[in-house]
């Protein structure tokens, strides 16, 4: 998805670098709202994983302190907890950026129909 998220933002940068008199700015406005709704689709999507395996980092976390001898598996289970919640929120994070991103191109393409 960051691969795509890099082209997308490539493409329109380059269009509105370009500012071709021919772009019909109406058909890319209503391209990039489409892809808008996708990416936000995969943000939801994510924010929904990374809270979960969060949660469940810190309930693990909350048993061992409770408990008065810690077994391997659960040790093992928040070793796991914390290597994958780490990378989800460092995912996460580049997600919410890149599309904050392209909600400004969106507002640049606006701009650009308006005149």
């Amino acid at each position: 998805m960051t691969r795509e998220i890099k082209i997308c933002k490539d493409e329109i940068s380059a269009l509105l670098e370009k500012d071709a008199p021919d772009t019909d700015w109406e058909t890319v406005s209503r391209e990039l709202v489409t892809k808008i709704g996708f990416y936000q689709h995969e943000r939801i999507v994510h924010l929904i994983v990374s809270m979960t395996v969060a949660v469940l980092t810190v309930m693990t976390v909350c048993v061992t302190f409770v408990a008065e001898t810690v077994p391997l598996s659960l040790a093992l289970l928040i070793g796991l907890f914390i290597i994958l919640v780490a990378p989800y929120m460092v995912y996460y994070f580049m997600l919410e950026n890149a599309v904050q991103d392209i909600y400004k191109y969106y507002d640049r393409v606006r701009e650009k129909i308006k005149k």
